[in-house]
Order: C-alpha cells, then structure tokens, then sequence
C-alpha cells in the first residue's frame, strides 16, 4: 500500500525526508537501519538532486538526517490514501468546486483540500471528448496528468524565482496517488481570515462595483500581479482562478488555487519567446474582464 505522510507531519523537510515521503512502502526503524540504508531505500542520489521535487535544506550530517526521519515516521499523518479514497467514494468530503477535468474537495477541519480528475461517470454529458480522453489516458500518468504537472511546475518556480512569488500559491502543495482516482493534488485550502472561503476576483469585482475606491485598488493589484508573471515569465493565464483573501481587517490579498502550466496547442511558442508569452498572458487577462462583463477601472463620483 502507497503510504503519504506529505509535508503536514515535520516543516522545513530536508530533501531525504521528502524522498521518504514518495516511498511506495512504509519504512520500518528497528534500531539498526544506518542512514545509507534508509538513503537507499528512499532512491535518493545525493549527486544528483533533481530526483527530488522539493526545495529543502539538506542535513549537514547523517544523524541530523536520521533524527529528522524518525521525527517523520513517529508523526501521526493527517490522512492517508486509502482513507481519502474511502470518503471520497462514499461522498463524505464537502464539495468546494470543480472545473472541466478537477474536482476539489475540503479534508475535514484540517484546512486542506485535495484535487482530482472528475470521475468519468460523474463528467457533465457536455464534456467535451478531449477532457474524456484525457482522464482516461492520464489519470494515473505521473508525467501527463495535469495535477502532476501543477505540482512539477510549482516546484520549479520555488526553485527559479524569486521567494516572494511563492506567497501566491498555497502554503503545502504535494502529490496524492489513490489506485481508483489516479494522480492528485492536496494543498491547503485557501480561506479568508474567518475562515469562509475565498472567492474568485470577478466575484468579488461585481459585488464592489459601486466602490470605485476598492474595485480600482484591486485592479491595480491585478495588474501588478499579471507583470509579475510576464516579468518571470511563469505561464499562468487562467486569471478566473485568482482568489481574492480577506484578512482580519477586511484588507484583500490574491492567491491563486488552481494552476494549469501546460499549453494544450500543438507547438506551444510562448515556451520560446517572451514576447509571445506576455501577450497570451494579458490577452487572457483582458478576456477575464470582458467575459465576466467587468470594466478596467470605475470613476470616483
């Protein structure tokens, strides 16, 4: 069985301790494993690094590293596979929202969610045939699925870019696999500071427009963030999935939740040439503001 203990047991995990984390069997410590067989069981090859998808520091030395496994293994995981399996078939995690391919489910109290394909049956008889052909070909695919490639994209921007674009992204990011739902997402679940969910910034455009003073400042925080991604060139255009987060004193900030990187078309050129990239990017965000009957700006009266 597939054990996930994610990076919700120990914070800061150094880069063996995610490696264990992927392990497709439990590690069992009897008092004699040395750090180079727990090394060994956990695939990792210190000369090379990019086996690993998580930005930690690594221990200086092994008994730093074996202590911070052992704190790992004795650590209660949250949830695990076969539980989230369990009541995800029989419908006890509250629906927060679904797209064309995913469907996001809140994890209890624990502030976490978790993505999936939509199950084939459970599709809208209006699906178009290439989200059918898609689920059905890459659901358990580590490489095409487009949560796994969420999850690989992210891990490159923490990497690349500047520690500050993190904050937009969820707080915990980490792959799930469940043998009847294929490859998933569990991330933390985005909510204002008392605890409702966050909503999406066309709704909440629409509620304030009669505020010019807080529909324009957001704007503006929109802006910012669309050259932001075209100023590090993160391929990012589904600007309908930016959540705007309420603070304690009513304060907005903007997170985004659902992350699709991999351009569908045939020869993805915004890969290429930046300049491409930043016209798709803002050609997709005025899209936004057109679609959802949204002006750029109001008038202070």
């Amino acid at each position: 069985p597939i054990i996930w203990m994610g990076s919700l047991a120990v914070k800061n995990l150094s880069l063996y301790t995610q490696a264990a984390l992927r392990l497709s069997k439990a590690i069992f410590l009897d008092g004699t494993t040395t750090a180079d067989e727990l090394k060994e069981c956990c695939g990792w090859q210190k000369s090379d690094p990019r086996t690993l998808p998580t930005i930690c520091q690594i221990p200086d030395t092994d008994d730093a590293w074996c202590e911070m496994v052992v704190t790992l293994l004795q650590t209660p995981a949250p949830f695990l596979p076969a539980q989230i399996e369990h009541d995800l078939r029989e419908k006890r995690l509250p629906f927060l929202g679904g797209g064309s391919r995913r469907v996001c489910h809140l994890l209890g109290d624990s502030g976490l969610c978790v993505k999936f394909y939509w199950q084939l049956q459970d599709l809208k008889p209006t699906a178009h045939h290439t989200v059918r052909r898609e689920i059905e070909r890459y659901a358990h695919h580590r490489k095409r699925n487009t949560s796994c490639q969420e999850f690989d994209y992210f891990q490159s921007i923490l990497l690349k870019k500047p520690v500050t674009i993190s904050t937009i992204f969820p707080e915990i990011v980490d792959v799930v696999y469940l043998p009847s739902y294929g490859w998933g997402l569990i991330e933390t679940f985005i909510a204002n500071a008392d605890g409702s969910p966050a909503i999406h910034f066309p709704e909440y455009l629409q509620k304030h427009r009669t505020d010019a003073s807080v529909y324009n400042a957001l704007v503006q925080k929109l802006n910012a963030l669309c050259e932001l991604f075209c100023n590090y060139a993160i391929h990012f255009y589904d600007f309908q999935n930016v959540l705007v987060v309420l603070d304690a004193e009513g304060k907005t900030d903007l997170k985004i939740a659902d992350f699709e990187p991999q351009e569908r078309q045939l020869i993805p050129l915004e890969r290429f040439f930046s300049c491409l990239l930043r016209k798709k990017i803002y050609r997709r965000y005025r899209r936004t503001f057109v679609t959802s009957n949204l002006p750029f700006g109001i008038e202070s009266h």
